[in-house]
């Protein structure tokens, strides 16, 4: 089984998911439900915004200046009615946002270009696009959305852009594929459900606010065990300092055998340990 790498660096690269499988611009794939054939499509989607769909590259583009449409149901959004004859998605620059829910149910898109000077993807915004195989995220980004990347199956690595201080709730959900995870020096603050179902991950490396213990990700001062990778394996012994479990540190690890402490701790922020003894 292939491990996932956890690695904590300072980069000033942009964020970039790559699949070993790679694929040409134009190159269409075939698809078993992809039944209805439809024309170019164009229209608005934000109020400075548009977008225009090409029916024989199956390629979407979004142009403008200033947000993108954020709607409350995938639906709304005019490409919803064809999201699975979509391959690949272009944002140009001048487009700040992507907004909640977008493309969900893109299921055949595999290319996601996202400009320099964007700043924020909405909550849920690749939700289930499960050949999404690549994807390039710029420093400019500040904020990913809860879920954005839920059942995104082909992904495989992913890098963390430079302006985000926060990995929110189940962002990389049942990212099954997902081998490595490059995460900046600014990055404080880790959400252990992020990573909930990532049945890949193995090995974990540390950044300045965080420490890693044979694979495990704790705070930097020991008190607060973060995260256990969900591919983890055999027996886990906590370290002596930690007062604290926090929630969905554990969420996954259906591969330990058994959880240790040496000593009593103060605060479990979970409802279950797995086979832990005192």
């Amino acid at each position: 089984m292939l491990g996932f790498t956890l690695l904590f660096v300072e980069t000033s690269c942009k964020a970039e998911f790559i699949s070993s499988t790679q694929r040409r611009e134009g190159e269409l794939r075939l698809q078993a439900g992809d039944t209805v054939v439809i024309e170019d499509q164009t229209g608005s989607c934000g109020e400075n915004v548009s977008f225009y769909f090409v029916a024989s590259t199956k390629k979407l583009t979004i142009s403008g200046t200033g947000d993108m449409l954020n709607a409350e149901t995938p639906n709304l959004y005019p490409w919803y009615e064809y999201a699975q004859s979509i391959q690949v998605i272009d944002v140009k620059e001048g487009v700040l946002s992507i907004g909640n829910r977008a493309f969900i149910g893109c299921i055949y898109v595999w290319l996601v270009r996202l400009p320099d000077g964007i700043q924020t993807i909405g909550t849920e915004a690749f939700f289930d696009c499960p050949n999404l195989q690549s994807i390039t995220i710029p420093d400019s980004v500040t904020s990913i959305g809860d879920s954005a990347f839920v059942f995104c199956l082909d992904l495989t690595s992913f890098s963390i852009p430079r302006g985000l201080s926060e990995i929110g709730e189940f962002i990389f959900r049942e990212c099954t594929s997902l081998e490595s995870i490059t995460i900046p020096e600014n990055v404080q603050n880790i959400n252990p459900s992020s990573f909930l179902g990532c049945s890949s991950l193995k090995d974990s490396e540390a950044n300045a606010w965080f420490s890693s213990r044979f694979e495990v990700i704790y705070s930097k001062d020991l008190s607060r065990l973060v995260l256990v990778p969900n591919g983890m394996e055999g027996k886990l012994e906590i370290e002596n300092l930690v007062t604290t479990i926090s929630n969905f540190s554990f969420a996954g690890c259906s591969k330990l055998d058994s959880v240790t402490s040496q000593k009593e701790l103060c605060l479990l922020e979970m409802n279950h340990l797995p086979n832990a003894q005192d």
